[in-house]
């Protein structure tokens, strides 16, 4: 536990930019140029000094690997995020963040833009987006590198903070 506080506290003002195509010779400047279209795109402008670091992260070759921006502030994370959500949910599915806002050439992919968490977060996180789909919660999201479920509207927040969460909530369902 005190490792994945560690990993969550050293990742508070990262995002993840999910489905960017890999260009040749690519470098931190091309990087630092994607992460200013994405977010001029949702209408906040950066200024040079708001990217702290950018890098896509390793992985195998030939797949599309993400881009991880770390940002000088939580702040700054924290608006680009709601200006992403607050964007797409004004478009219609197909006109959401895609390659094509930020003038990516090729075809049209859709852009993900979230939190960066650790590996074991993001598992949290994809278990309890299932758990939520089969129990019937509308919400499941992060905020700041913790997961929440919200049955509906106006219901306070339940925070998940293992798997162990997860099964209390369904043994308490039944």
């Amino acid at each position: 536990m005190r490792v994945e506080d560690l990993q969550k506290l050293s990742r508070s003002s990262c995002i993840e930019i999910r489905n960017i195509p890999l260009k040749e010779n690519e470098c931190a400047k091309d990087l630092s140029a994607i992460v200013a279209r994405v977010s001029a795109a949702v209408n906040l402008p950066l200024k040079d000094n708001d990217i702290r670091d950018v890098y896509r992260l390793p992985g195998k070759f030939g797949t599309v690997r993400p881009v991880v921006a770390e940002f000088a502030t939580m702040k700054t994370k924290n608006v680009l995020l709601s200006s992403v959500r607050s964007y797409n949910n004004k478009q219609r599915k197909e006109s959401r963040l895609s390659t094509t806002n930020i003038g990516v050439l090729g075809d049209q992919r859709p852009l993900y833009v979230s939190e960066y968490l650790p590996a074991s977060s993001r598992n949290l996180f994809f278990a309890a987006r299932k758990f939520a789909k089969l129990n019937n919660y509308r919400f499941c999201w992060t905020a700041n590198g913790n997961i929440l479920l919200r049955e509906e509207e106006g219901v306070k927040p339940i925070r998940v903070k293992s798997e162990q969460t997860l099964r209390d909530l369904a043994q308490s369902t039944q």
